[in-house]
């Protein structure tokens, strides 16, 4: 993935899974003005996700970034959020098997050079690859919540592509978030590790 073309932050961000985590993750991308697609194979809880990011979109945080919730928009499918984004980030319960499965799901379906974004503190990324064809393209990220915080934290998977940390670490700002590079993978981030007495 090194010589492949940077995604240009024009194109879509996906953000799949429900419920606040998702949620958040969505608004924060959002808040910047660029287009978020949410997916939840219940659409009841992806409308809810759309409902809360333009409820939230009005407060001091998104008005800031003068964004609107036109940007905003529920997929009707696995593929139809995928087509296209630069990023998917999954927003799944945390369970090994749904995720490895995911993952999987993202490799096929996704661009070839979109970044595949796992958000979990529970598991390093590197169990997530078993069906990743390209696993240099995976990254473990970390949304500090709430978001107002507007803190990302970014892990390899040991095979991720420094190309991408790089691309992260400078994308990212334009959505109005400030990213930190973990240096090395480990169970937990900076700030979990920091608030659990632990080293970062």
């Amino acid at each position: 993935m090194g010589n492949s073309v940077v995604p240009d932050t024009a194109r879509p961000v996906a953000v799949i899974g429900s419920g606040t985590l998702g949620q958040h993750i969505a608004l924060m991308l959002a808040s910047a003005g660029g287009e978020v697609r949410l997916y939840d194979p219940n659409p009841e809880q992806a409308e809810a996700d759309h409902l809360y990011v333009e409820r939230e979109l009005g407060n001091v945080v998104a008005a800031r970034q003068g964004a609107t919730a036109d940007g905003v928009r529920v997929a009707t499918s696995l593929d139809d959020a995928l087509a296209e984004v630069w990023m998917v980030i999954e927003a799944v319960p945390e369970r090994l098997d749904l995720k490895t499965k995911l993952f999987g799901d993202f490799d096929r379906l996704a661009p070839d050079d979109a970044v595949l974004a796992k958000n979990s503190s529970a598991y390093p990324s590197s169990q997530f690859i078993g069906e990743v064809s390209r696993p240099e393209r995976l990254v473990n990220t970390l949304y500090d919540m709430p978001p107002e915080q507007a803190a990302v934290e970014i892990m390899s998977c040991s095979r991720t592509d420094v190309a991408v940390i790089a691309q992260l670490m400078e994308r990212l700002p334009a959505y109005g978030l400030v990213p930190f590079h973990v240096l090395s993978e480990s169970v937990g981030f900076i700030f979990n590790r920091f608030w659990g007495g632990g080293e970062a």
